[in-house]
């Protein structure tokens, strides 16, 4: 009984649990008018979603610079063809909303709407943003995109 035990706990721990297909590094830098755009999301949506190709996604920082993620942090993008969407929300402003000892203090009434983007409309939809990318396994995946603010 103790042999089988320890084979079925060999199995279980040494299959690992399931695979994820490989991602490969991306990076990038987003600038509009040769400035980087700070907070900007970044994302890559598969051309062809039927191919098994999972999303990645990625922020600037302060320079303008973003790194992808699919599965974990900074682990890049899959193989492949994407279309690029940007987004970039304004900061949402704390409420300090608490009682004189410090109990937090739920708003009354309905939420306030979420903000809005602040990047043109185009840049959103992958179908009307004019941004491509295609990942490869092999070589170095930047990609820079310059933003027309003035757009839409």
């Amino acid at each position: 009984m103790k042999f089988l035990t320890l084979v079925v706990l060999v199995v279980l721990v040494g299959c690992g649990g399931p695979s994820r297909p490989p991602t490969f590094p991306v990076r990038g830098l987003i600038t509009s008018e040769g400035q980087p755009l700070e907070g900007v999301t970044v994302a890559f949506r598969p051309r062809d979603p039927g191919n098994g190709q999972r999303p990645a996604n990625g922020k600037t920082g302060p320079d303008g610079r973003y790194e992808l993620s699919t599965f974990t942090a900074g682990d890049g993008a899959m193989a492949g063809e994407f279309g690029v969407t940007l987004l970039k929300f304004p900061p949402v402003v704390a409420d300090d909303s608490q009682s004189g000892d410090g109990e937090y203090v739920p708003p009354e009434g309905p939420l306030p709407p979420p903000p809005a983007n602040v990047l043109p409309k185009r840049y959103a939809d992958p179908k009307t943003s004019g941004m491509a990318a295609e990942v490869k396994a092999a070589g170095e995946n930047t990609f820079d995109f310059s933003v027309d603010l003035s757009a839409d």
